[in-house]
């Protein structure tokens, strides 16, 4: 049978303290990543959840806020249009009551038109302008227009001429309240202006309106009559029966201020439709003053009429140079799905609310909506899902990464704790395995049966104090040892040479197998018996040999026991005390293993 690879003791020891600290620790590893794991996602559920509650409620709040705010913004606009329209109804109803003042008092000298105010002059250039009248050279606070229909029908009618001078008198009394108004809301409005039905206009910003710029550019004809705009439509008896101020759709100026949306009001002298008066703000600003919310990274605002159509969003302006002016559906500029559809249905009723929209990215977002009041408009609030859910993110991302740290450490503290444990292991198994080593080297050397008085002598079969006085069992061993040991040493010296092999085991064999069964005891006793015996006829054999091997050593010459016997080869001498061989090129005079002299 193949001789098995032997594991020592050693080996054993350390495998054990191995086995048994990594098997704790890698389990309070295990336990802990999987606590950790555990906790850290019911924590980013339960704040994901949180959060979202959190951010509705708070978007809920921001567009209330910002509908407040721009209820605000809007009303002080709509106050200040109720304000000219008051001042322009007692104007025009109470005329006598501000006299005839000789306002404006600058006047021209040249290229006056017939039967019209001196204040400004008739253009006579060969462009766009032509025949057209105005206050070319911007000398008055106001800037004053005619159109070339009203300009020659007076030049041909003097009664007509003198209602149209006497409108324009009146008209640009109103620079007493237009300018002041416009002072007060600067920079959120560009113009304050009037519409004078069927006749004069005239309108305050600064810088002054350049009439002559935008005649000559083609952005207006010499024609032109701004009783057909729809912002002087919307406050007409026919659109506006309740002669409020109202707020009109986003328009692009046709007097070069971009895109704007207008507060207006009719006038009336008594009963009568006189005219419009207005204020206009750019989307710049109402994207500025109204939609400017700060949520998170990329929430934005926006602001819809009563029919849904976009009144301020950041993306109008350019959406509006595409449609050539013509009005832009919220859905256009956000999303078409049913969900944000619904959500316009309510913001249109003048409704306020949340809700979760998916739009057309794939992305969810979170919708508010708040109404305006004052104006019939509803402001939105939308904001992306996943910003919401970023700070819970990188929470999460902080629970992996610590989660990833602790593993490291834990398996760390795993590499350090086996270390420790081979060391300890090796320190142990030293103090177990050195005593028993030191002690099978002792019995390795009984073993082999050539023990003498020498050899016990010497000590190399001495059991070390060391081992003896320990108080341990391996103490109790090393003492049985010596026991053993003294037991031997005693039967060598009452035993004959020629004995001593046989005794000796037979005396190591008896004591090592005192605890074994009787069986193999027995076993064991008469293969013992049998080897005994079978050396007690060798030594027979090798004593009549002796005595011829004697006389042939005393005439001087070594003779081995086959050359007595069969007369073999004198190559195969042997000793005559103690029977051993002695194969040596030159036959020794005294036997190198009993020490007896030969010749």
């Amino acid at each position: 049978m193949a001789k098995q690879d032997r594991i020592g003791i050693r080996e054993k020891i350390l495998a054990a303290f191995v086995v048994l600290s990594l098997i704790p620790l890698v389990f309070l590893g295990a336990i802990s990543s999987y606590e950790m794991s555990r906790v850290g996602k019911q924590s980013v559920k339960e704040s994901t959840d949180a959060l979202e509650s959190q951010a509705e409620t708070h978007l809920v709040a921001i567009a209330g806020d910002k509908a407040g705010f721009s209820n605000g913004f809007f009303i002080g606009i709509q106050k200040d249009t109720q304000y000219l329209q008051a001042y322009g109804n007692d104007l025009f109803s109470n005329r006598e009551k501000y006299g005839k003042p000789d306002y404006p008092a600058f006047k021209y000298t040249t290229r006056l038109a017939a039967n019209l105010p001196a204040y400004g002059y008739l253009n006579t250039s060969a462009g766009e302008g032509n025949g057209s009248w105005a206050d070319w050279d911007r000398k008055l606070t106001s800037s004053p227009y005619l159109n070339r229909s009203i300009v020659s029908k007076s030049a041909s009618d003097p009664v007509f001429a003198q209602w149209v001078s006497a409108e324009m008198n009146s008209t640009l009394l109103l620079d007493k309240v237009l300018k002041p108004t416009y002072e007060r809301n600067r920079p959120n409005v560009v113009a304050t202006w009037f519409v004078r039905s069927g006749g004069p206009s005239t309108s305050y910003q600064v810088p002054a309106l350049d009439w002559g710029y935008l005649l000559a550019s083609r952005q207006r004809t010499a024609d032109w009559d701004e009783s057909k705009e729809d912002y002087f439509q919307a406050a007409t008896p026919a659109r506006d029966p309740t002669k409020k101020a109202v707020w009109i759709d986003p328009y692009y100026d046709p007097v070069g201020n971009g895109w704007i949306i207008s507060c207006v009001a009719p006038v009336y002298a008594g009963q009568d439709f006189a005219g419009v008066i207005g204020i206009d703000v750019t989307l710049d600003v109402v994207v500025a003053k109204v939609l400017e919310v700060s949520v998170l990274r990329s929430g934005h605002a926006f602001l819809i009429n009563s029919i849904g159509n976009a009144i301020a969003h950041k993306d109008l302006t350019a959406a509006m140079d595409k449609s050539d002016g013509e009005p832009v559906a919220i859905t256009t500029l956000e999303t078409e799905s049913s969900q944000f559809s619904s959500a316009i249905s309510n913001m249109k009723a003048g409704k306020d609310g949340r809700q979760k929209v998916r739009y057309a990215d794939g992305k969810d977002y979170y919708l508010a909506y708040a109404p305006v009041t004052s104006t019939g408009f509803s402001l939105g609030v939308v904001i992306p899902v996943e910003e919401v859910s970023k700070p819970v993110r990188d929470t999460q991302d902080e629970i992996t990464s610590f989660t990833s740290s602790t593993i490291v450490q834990v398996v760390a503290i795993d590499a350090v704790a086996i270390v420790l444990a081979v060391l300890l292991g090796i320190a142990i198994a030293g103090r177990i395995v050195s005593p028993i080593k030191r002690l099978t080297d002792l019995a390795a050397k009984l073993g082999t049966g050539e023990l003498d008085e020498k050899m016990f002598s010497s000590g190399s079969l001495k059991v070390e104090d060391e081992l003896t006085q320990r108080p341990d069992e391996m103490g109790d061993l090393a003492r049985s040892f010596e026991g053993m040991i003294n037991s031997i040493r005693e039967d060598i010296k009452k035993t004959p040479k020629s004995e001593i092999k046989i005794e000796i085991k037979d005396s190591v064999i008896s004591r090592s197998f005192t605890d074994m069964g009787a069986d193999t005891k027995d076993t064991l006793k008469n293969e013992l018996d049998g080897e005994t015996a079978d050396a007690r006829a060798v030594k027979d054999q090798t004593a009549t040999e002796v005595v011829e091997m004697k006389d042939a050593a005393l005439s001087g010459g070594v003779v081995s026991r086959g050359q007595v016997s069969a007369g073999a080869s004198s190559s195969m001498s042997c000793c005559p005390y103690c029977g051993k061989e002695l194969n040596f090129p030159k036959p020794p005079k005294f036997c190198p293993y009993c020490k007896e002299k030969l010749y």
